[in-house]
């Protein structure tokens, strides 16, 4: 069984020199990084064996085995892990963190690992990946990069905070622009004035999956915020209860995508269509940034007899 709803509602690597393999500092995925450092000191003459005692493990292919995704490594032995790559105290602790970025079972545990690798180094491409994380941890960076897209628009953060439902501070207001300038969702043109830019927030598969589920969990947060808060006639929430097979939940997500993909042409060609500063000022007259979220999640799970 699973339930259908639809929410509609306002709303480069850091290279030592004296090395020739990268640090840790520029992976997001632990495995990487061991298959990296792992070939560094084999070419310095040491062993599997010589790296399996170091970290105390039996079997002289474990840590291979580990860097290859044949095999798990727990939080625990990281920092055995650590001494046997040789790592000093700083990169030791860059390494536990990206192992509990993976092994952590909350979202919130994994948050505060992200963070704990973030901290530990400040080159300008840490900042960004940093910066490009945040924007996907609070609801209102987007909407405000919406607004700047919007005729009408003023960059003032006091103006901006009243704009926003449910309010935010000033203060929040000026991070969050200041936030999208970094990434580069926001640009200046020739005369200095904000205007939106597109361009990709890279992160790793690990991080960027993360940052998602961050950014979704938000979403339904100001989704339910909204049932209490708007009236009716300013938000939309339905939803319906399908037994399905899995071969019609795959069906169902495709058109959910589908409906997804048209809904955004249909918007793009009707704001293609309103070229005329008259027909720009009165669509502007009325026009607000709304949210938009189909969920499809089950609600029955299978028992065992």
């Amino acid at each position: 069984m699973v339930i259908l709803g639809l929410l509609f509602f306002r709303a480069s690597p850091t290279v030592n020199l004296m090395r020739r393999y990268p640090e840790v500092e520029s992976f997001s995925d632990y495995r990487l990084f061991m298959r990296s450092r792992i070939a560094e000191l084999r070419e310095g003459g040491r062993t599997y064996r010589d790296m399996a005692d170091a970290a105390g493990f039996a079997s002289k292919g474990f840590l291979k085995h580990v860097a290859d995704g044949e095999r798990h490594l727990s939080i625990q032995a990281a920092p055995r892990v650590a001494a046997a790559l040789e790592l000093g105290p700083r990169e030791t602790r860059v390494f536990v963190n990206l192992v509990r970025l993976v092994r952590e079972t909350s979202d919130e545990a994994r948050l505060e690992a992200w963070r704990g690798v973030m901290r530990e180094h400040k080159s300008a491409s840490a900042r960004l990946q940093r910066d490009q994380f945040e924007a996907y941890t609070r609801w209102y960076p987007f909407v405000l990069r919406e607004l700047a897209g919007m005729p009408g628009f003023r960059e003032n953060y006091s103006w901006l905070a009243r704009r926003l439902r449910p309010k935010i501070s000033q203060s929040m207001a000026r991070a969050g622009m200041r936030l999208l300038e970094r990434v580069g969702l926001l640009e200046r043109d020739a005369a200095g004035e904000l205007r939106q830019a597109t361009v990709s927030l890279e992160t790793g598969p690990i991080v960027k999956s993360l940052a998602v589920r961050t950014y979704h969990r938000a979403m339904l947060e100001l989704a339910s915020k909204a049932l209490e808060q708007l009236p009716k006639q300013e938000r939309n929430v339905t939803s319906l209860m399908l037994p399905m097979t899995r071969d019609e939940y795959d069906e169902v997500t495709a058109k959910v995508r589908a409906f997804r993909k048209e809904l955004l042409t249909w918007w793009e060609q009707r704001r293609a269509e309103a070229v005329e500063p008259d027909d720009q000022a009165d669509e502007a007259a009325d026009q607000e940034v709304f949210q938009m979220m189909v969920t499809v999640v089950p609600c029955t799970q299978p028992v065992k007899s």
